[in-house]
Order: structure tokens, then C-alpha cells, then sequence
């Protein structure tokens, strides 16, 4: 059997679609969570609640394609004088390749991918259920939040008792959680510039009011405190050691946060 491989590159591809989707509401307001907490049964839980869904417009275009390649079928020999051949061929038809480019997708490409949503929507309904009789009555976020073998290494089952849409999710989030420079420009700064319109600090205007008594023997007096006017600099000076919603090992309820501020050269200031 002889096998042929071509290939070529698309710059600046430009994708453009507008789709629409039917839902039934009562059934999905009424969809479990639970159904959601396994990545391979969100999207079969979406479309048993969908009425219809098509693509009415799609549009797909390039600025270039690049030059066509050919692997296989011919010896090396004659392989040269096949490639310089297709390759001229394409370079004739390659301005008009990228012209019709648009029309391919939004008719015959669309019409397929609408063909293949319409099937599946006539199809049998998938089952859309997640068997929670594993999960048992208290969370243990190392299950929830990790992958089996990271969960399983601190003491969890490693089962996955609760899918692995959580876990997922958290990753994702841990990489923008745990990464300093982020944290320091995109939560911390504009938080403090919104508190007191100057990023990184942090103004209180009454931090501190209560009144007490004091009583030494026979002698009693009322003390007033009142702390205003405070003021802590440098907020934005989160570093390392850093972690936030950290699993911890022999203990599946409890989460280890742990965040360093005053770090390069910003230590943090009171007044």
C-alpha cells in the first residue's frame, strides 16, 4: 500500500462564524450539576437539551498560502520533479485558492458541519448522568482539585470520585493564581488604584473605633481608641514562597494558603 502525504501553511488565518442553538429551558435549568462534573459528559449533557443548532454563516480566510509539499508515493529520485511540478501548478492557482477560500467553508464545509449537528440531535439521547455513589458525604478537595496520581500521592482516593472537570479548572486557575507578576498586575494593583487611586496601596479611613474601660484597683477610666487616616504601601509586592487553595497531604478538608509580600526590594509599610 503507498501512502502520500501533502501539505502546505495558511498565514494569518482569519475565522469568522455565527452559530445557532435552541435550548429547551425547563430541562436545562433543571440539568444536575453532577452531570457536569465529567468533562466527556458536558458536552453530550448540552445537546440532549438542545432543540436545534446550526451554523448559519461561516467564514474562513488567509492571507497567504504557502507552497505545497509531497511526501511519499514517488522514489526519492523522481520526487524532486513531482514536487517542482504540483508546485507550479499551485503557485498558478494559488491567488484564486485563496479567493474562493471563504465561499468553501460557508458553503460546503458549513453545510457538512450542519449536516453532522443535525444527526447527532436525531440520534439517541446520551445518557446524561454521573454516579455519585462514591463520593461519600464531605468533600476531600484532593479528589476535587487534583488529578488521580497528585491525589492519590496525598492521601486521596485517586478515583477521581468527583470527575475531573474541577481538576481541570483548578489547573488552570492555580496558573494564574500561584504566578506572582500576575497576581501583582492584574488583581492587586487595579484593586488598590480603585480603593485609594494609587496602585499598590491601601487607604483606611476609619480603620480603628471602640471605646472600653479600664479598672486598676480603685481606679477606673474610660479608653478611647480610634485609628484613622491608616495606610499600608507596597501591596503589589507579592512573591515567592506563593500558593493559594493548596491541597495538603493526610488531610482531605483542609486548604493551604500561603502568600509573601515585601519581596524585591518593596518591603511593606505601615503609617
Amino acid at each position: 500500500v503507498e501512502s502520500m502525504m501533502m501539505s502546505f501553511t495558511l498565514d494569518n488565518v482569519a475565522l469568522s462564524a455565527a452559530t445557532y442553538a435552541a435550548f429547551d429551558l425547563e430541562e436545562f435549568m433543571a440539568l444536575e450539576m453532577r452531570s457536569l462534573m465529567e468533562t466527556s459528559l458536558v458536552l453530550p449533557c448540552l445537546i440532549s437539551n438542545m432543540r436545534a443548532v446550526y451554523i448559519p454563516r461561516l467564514s474562513v480566510g488567509t492571507d497567504n498560502i504557502g507552497d505545497l509539499e509531497i511526501v511519499g508515493l514517488l522514489p526519492p529520485s523522481k520526487h524532486s520533479k513531482l514536487q517542482k511540478i504540483s508546485g507550479n501548478v499551485f503557485d498558478v492557482s494559488r491567488r484564486e485558492l485563496i479567493q474562493s477560500l471563504p465561499k468553501i467553508f460557508d458553503t460546503t464545509i458549513r453545510e457538512s458541519i450542519n449536516t453532522y449537528l443535525s444527526d447527532t440531535l436525531r440520534s439517541d439521547p446520551v445518557y446524561c448522568s454521573f454516579d455519585v455513589s462514591s463520593m461519600g458525604g464531605v468533600i476531600d478537595f484532593r479528589d476535587l482539585l487534583l488529578p488521580a496520581e497528585k491525589a492519590r500521592a496525598l492521601g486521596g482516593s485517586g478515583m477521581e470520585p468527583y470527575g475531573n472537570t474541577f481538576s481541570l479548572l483548578f489547573d488552570l486557575i492555580q496558573q494564574k493564581l500561584e504566578n506572582a507578576t500576575v497576581l501583582n498586575q492584574a488583581f492587586v494593583r487595579p484593586w488598590t488604584q480603585n480603593q485609594s487611586n494609587q496602585s499598590g496601596s491601601l487607604v483606611l479611613q476609619e480603620a480603628l473605633d471602640s471605646t472600653g474601660s479600664v479598672r486598676i484597683s480603685n481606679f477606673e477610666a474610660t479608653l478611647m481608641t480610634r485609628l484613622f487616616n491608616a495606610r499600608v504601601d507596597n501591596i503589589d509586592s507579592i512573591g515567592f514562597p506563593l500558593s493559594l487553595l493548596e491541597p495538603v497531604h493526610g488531610n482531605g478538608n483542609m486548604l493551604n494558603n500561603t502568600i509573601t509580600v515585601g519581596v524585591d526590594s518593596k518591603p511593606l509599610r505601615f503609617s
